[in-house]
């Protein structure tokens, strides 16, 4: 990963995402977040307890617009934080039913007033533009109970590194860095956490039309095109998504 000047790209990371979202209007949960949702909640469901309330917390870290709250809310109570402010207000705005909070989690003054308080993390699609990894996950664990939980979903970095020549070659994005099973696995090891179940999931298929790297993903582009032809899409897609191919992944681990 190459160097940057930290306060430079909060910064820049703030600025980004108050202009990402102060400009645009919270819509439905597009095709991709449909699937991403339906991943978390089937992870949701195996560890929230069968009598739901406000005592059980979950932590939508990096929540952005707050899109995916009013979903997190039927399994606990549910607080969004994230460093936009601009963010947080439409949050607050289209959802006042739900909680949000302006706030830098790699604050040890933050992390000391709420440490050991939430019984789930949620946090869909950030890690990978977070510059100083390592430390998100290690106030993932400050943050949560004993025995809590991290649900995390990132883009598999199996899948982007191919076609994209740097991993940080971000398109939309302040930063970008794109982790593979085996990097997140060991992150998640290393700094306190059990992974308890991993896979990937969701096939663009217009993705697959991108130059290929290498003979597997040659392979993979014209088998899935093939399945595609002769009317097993569903199929082709559970292939990939068994092979590790698919275009994201989630893992949930238990602090240990």
């Amino acid at each position: 990963m190459k160097n940057i000047d930290y306060l430079a790209y909060l910064s820049e990371t703030k600025s980004f995402y108050d202009e990402k979202f102060g400009q645009s209007n919270v819509s439905e949960l597009n095709d991709e977040e449909k699937r991403r949702w339906l991943q978390i909640e089937n992870s949701l469901k195996k560890i929230t307890p069968a009598i739901l309330g406000d005592s059980f917390l979950i932590l939508d870290y990096g929540c952005g617009d707050g899109r995916f709250a009013p979903f997190l809310c039927k399994y606990g109570k549910s607080i969004g934080v994230d460093i936009s402010a601009l963010s947080i207000q439409k949050a607050k705005r289209h959802y006042p039913s739900c909680e949000f909070q302006i706030c830098d989690l790699s604050s040890n003054e933050v992390l000391e007033k709420i440490k050991d308080r939430f019984d789930v993390i949620v946090s869909t699609e950030v890690i990978e533009h977070i510059y100083d990894q390592e430390t998100y996950l290690k106030n993932a664990k400050i943050l949560l109970k004993d025995n809590g939980r991290l649900i995390l979903t990132t883009p598999n970095g199996k899948c982007y590194s191919a076609y994209f020549s740097n991993r940080n070659d971000s398109i939309e994005q302040a930063f970008e860095w794109w982790l593979t099973k085996e990097e997140l696995i060991s992150f998640l090891s290393n700094f306190g956490f059990q992974v308890e179940s991993f896979h990937t999931f969701y096939n663009n298929w217009v993705f697959y039309r991108y130059p290929q790297s290498n003979l597997r993903w040659f392979v993979n582009r014209y088998s899935v095109a093939f399945l595609r032809k002769i009317g097993f899409e569903k199929l082709g897609e559970k292939i990939i998504e068994k092979m590790g191919f698919g275009l994201y992944q989630i893992v949930v681990a238990q602090k240990t």
